[in-house]
């Protein structure tokens, strides 16, 4: 094996946080470069010269590594993290996000080592593999890395900036990526520098922009586009992982890592924020309220529950009249109280928003449609159908006067009128559902999770009319677009799953219908999720598709379980009355939940 092959697989050396912070910095400032030139810039003038006059350890030969040319613990240990970065980043950025994850962790920065390759590689060698113009087969280098990801056993994959991370276009990346998600020893870590988290929590106050952009941003994340500086290598990287886990899979693996990273981290900074009396009044109705909604989509309801209610008394200040930010904060303490089963608390949060937009007048604008709509879904979902279908009418009716009959929020209403009026017979419904759909389409915002929660209100449309097929093709479209988007590891996956198995069920198809449910349990227990409203909705259908197959055992079993999630989350309502008329008689009662 080559020289300096050799040296990467042998040392698993370290750089301190600390040292990085300190003395690294220092010397890129004396030589007069910055913290914001990249590592090209820095390699030969500080990296390589650090080493120059040192005896590399392994080889004998003049001429070491980086972190071979330093000593004691408070610069040079054991690794405790490989660090999967770009050249090209800033290498005060590096630094920076090193540093964070340190004081994120608790780390000691004094006694944190990471193997970073361009100073734990011996640049030395690699510059003289280079002139004498030999190659290290691909193998090789893949063996080596396997081998030091093993060793090491956790990775941090940096990524910057956050809505078009530089990293995913890095084929060398996404080979480093793909070998630590494919190695079950290891643990893989989004990390990203404090300024693009400040970037990143800033864009939360433009109210109702970020969630769009996000997903649009991450749809377009796409590890096929990878360059590399050798052709081959790009080749060779894409086709391992073809074979491997598929660059879908892989796509959605970084696409739902990083949506994860940046919703801990609008929640981190929005309750930091909040507990240093920095966000008040409107600027805290609006940072929490978007990041709540984040929240919601990757099913994070316990957290957003947790946000939301440190955000009442600092958005709502005596001194303050009532306001449309603050009035549509309440909007969202009251979706988030229906998400979690508790349709009266739900109910109150609505009315206290309609009567801040009663005061103000703006009962008939975009925002009061909005909480109209919320009010409609509410009686929905406590079955009282009459009264939901006349709210979601008042709503567009309110749309319609103020000219926003053609917004995304419209688009939505549609699609939940279009349930409604199905769910009472009227053929209006699976129009207006239509209508829904061809309104994203026209809009450009079909491909989001709102837009896959239209087309399962269309699908669910379908199935209550008995056009089954249509129903799944709709139900399938929607899984599709929540995988692109990495939001299927959530309720509103769990969702489409359960409702594609309705459909299996009215085909005949029993044993496609029990994989799915079982597979919708599985992802809401990955997804930590299981214990919550959603997770009662699948566990029902489960334990009656059990029953079907006289399974009754694991039917009981399910039931039983479906039970205790209502009492500890306090689901009230038709939805606790069914689990336990179902356990009181172990009933086949087929799909009869509204939902």
């Amino acid at each position: 094996m080559d020289d300096a092959l050799d040296e990467q697989t042998c040392c698993l050396n370290g750089v301190s946080s600390f040292h990085l912070d300190t003395e690294f910095v220092d010397q890129i400032l004396e030589v007069g470069c910055a913290r914001t030139d990249n590592f090209y810039t820095i390699e030969p003038v500080v990296i390589r010269q650090r080493g120059s006059n040192v005896v590399c350890p392994r080889t004998q030969k003049l001429g070491s590594s980086y972190v071979d040319a330093l000593s004691g613990p408070e610069h040079v240990g054991n690794s405790d993290y490989m660090l999967s970065y770009s050249w090209c980043y800033r290498v005060g950025d590096v630094v920076s996000a090193l540093s964070h994850h340190c004081q994120k962790e608790n780390h000691d920065p004094k006694s944190t080592y990471f193997w970073i390759c361009c100073l734990c590689i011996n640049q030395h060698r690699v510059i003289e593999v280079r002139e004498r113009g030999d190659e290290v087969p691909f193998e090789e280098f893949r063996a080596a890395f396997r081998s030091r990801v093993r060793g090491i056993g956790k990775v941090l994959a940096l990524m910057a900036p956050w809505d078009r991370p530089v990293y995913v276009t890095r084929a060398w990346c996404v080979f480093e990526l793909f070998t630590a998600i494919s190695d079950e020893s290891c643990r893989l870590t989004v990390v990203m520098p404090p300024d693009e988290v400040v970037n990143f929590c800033g864009s939360i106050a433009n109210a109702g922009a970020l969630t769009s952009y996000l997903w649009s941003a991450l749809e377009q994340l796409d590890l096929e586009t990878a360059q590399a500086s050798v052709a081959s290598d790009k080749d060779m990287i894409l086709q391992i992982v073809r074979d491997g886990v598929g660059l879908e899979s892989l796509n959605q693996v970084v696409r739902q890592r990083l949506l994860s990273w940046l919703a801990e981290a609008a929640y981190a900074e929005c309750c930091d924020q909040l507990a240093k009396g920095v966000l008040r009044g409107d600027s805290a109705a609006i940072a929490v309220s978007e990041t709540a909604n984040l929240l919601h989509r990757l099913g994070k309801f316990d957290d957003a529950c947790t946000l939301l209610s440190a955000s009442i008394d600092t958005a709502f200040t005596s001194s303050e009249e009532g306001t449309i930010e603050k009035a549509n904060l309440w909007r969202v303490v009251g979706k988030n109280h229906d998400y979690l089963g508790q349709n009266e608390e739900a109910a109150e949060a609505f009315q206290k928003a309609k009567g801040i937009l009663r005061q103000l007048d703006q009962l008939e604008s975009h925002d009061g449609a909005a909480v109209v709509t919320c009010v409609a879904a509410n009686l929905q979902e406590m079955g009282r159908m009459e009264e939901a279908l006349a709210n979601y009418q008042q709503a567009w009716e309110i749309r319609q006067a103020c000219g926003s009959e053609r917004s995304l929020d419209a688009s939505d209403l549609l699609a939940m009128m279009g349930v409604a009026e199905c769910k009472l017979g009227s053929s209006a419904g699976l129009q207006h559902a239509q209508q829904a759909k061809t309104l994203r389409i026209q809009l450009g915002q079909l491909n989001t999770p709102h837009g896959a929660h239209v087309l399962q209100q269309l699908g669910l449309c379908h199935f209550m009319l008995g056009d089954i097929q249509a129903a799944i093709v709709e139900f399938d479209e929607s899984k599709a677009i929540l995988e692109k988007t990495s939001s299927l590891q959530t309720p509103q996956g769990a969702s489409v799953l359960q409702r594609v198995a309705r459909c299996f069920c009215k085909l005949g198809d029993a044993r496609r219908e029990l994989e799915l449910l079982r597979e919708a349990r599985k992802l809401l227990e990955d997804a930590e999720q299981l214990h919550s409203k959603s997770g009662v909705l699948v566990l029902l259908d489960l334990g009656s598709a059990l029953l079907d197959a006289r399974e009754d055992a694991e039917a009981k079993r399910v039931l039983e379980l479906a039970e205790q999630i209502c009492s500890e989350k306090g689901i009230d309502g038709s939805l606790s009355e069914l689990v336990q008329d179902r356990l009181k008689v172990l009933r086949k009662t087929r799909y009869c939940i509204i939902s």
